[in-house]
């Protein structure tokens, strides 16, 4: 190696970070060993190659629309009591239902429906959904009603019956639907906003 390459090449190698140095060791042997031509072709090609730049992972992925119809009038207090098939928490008792009224007629609700590809607190969920996300304590409650009637035994469907979360956000909460193979029933919670994380693989629902 001459003098004018020594200096850059040291300079070079000061920069490579700590955990990458064996490698650079494994290709500097295979260089001055007898197949050292052979290899520094391989390394030359390698080098002339440009990389992808790597994506950031996803965080929300949409994954469709859902249409929800109120089929006939509802009311939360009668339909979110625990009995066989479903188990409403108190929380979501004095957090929703005890604001949510009488439906008896609505719109078409066509909801946007979005997979977490990764761990993701409420913020950054928020951030993806987008303006216009949250629901009312009315819609939220008469929208939860339909779709589980239309699985009311864990069936495939809108709803994820793998366990993972189901994500309705309103102005005051977040809640939670999923469903509980081992016991047979649909579990309806809410949680506050917070710093902790949902899984990757659950599924929000948004408004807009």
């Amino acid at each position: 190696m001459s003098k004018d390459m020594l200096g850059p090449t040291i300079r070079a190698l000061v920069g490579v970070p700590q955990e990458y140095l064996g490698t650079v060791a494994d290709i500097a042997n295979r260089l001055s060993s007898e197949q050292g031509k052979v290899w520094h072709a391989r390394f030359a090609e390698a080098a002339k190659q440009k990389l992808e730049p790597v994506k950031p992972p996803k965080l929300l992925i949409l994954r469709g629309s859902v249409e929800v119809a109120l089929t006939k009038p509802h009311n939360p207090d009668e339909f979110f009591q625990t009995r066989t098939g479903l188990y409403v928490y108190d929380n979501f008792g004095t957090r929703v239902v005890a604001k949510a009224r009488l439906t008896t007629a609505a719109s078409r609700a066509r909801l946007k429906r979005f997979e977490l590809g990764q761990n993701m607190t409420d913020e950054q969920i928020e951030m993806e959904l987008g303006p216009n996300h949250n629901f009312s304590d009315d819609e939220v409650c008469w929208v939860i009603a339909e779709m589980i009637g239309k699985q009311p035994d864990g069936e495939a469907g809108e709803l994820l019956n793998n366990g993972y979360a189901n994500l309705f956000y309103t102005s005051s909460c977040v809640v939670d639907v999923r469903w509980n193979a081992d016991d047979r029933y649909w579990r309806v919670r809410t949680w506050y906003r917070g710093d902790d994380t949902w899984f990757a693989g659950a599924r929000a629902f948004s408004r807009n």
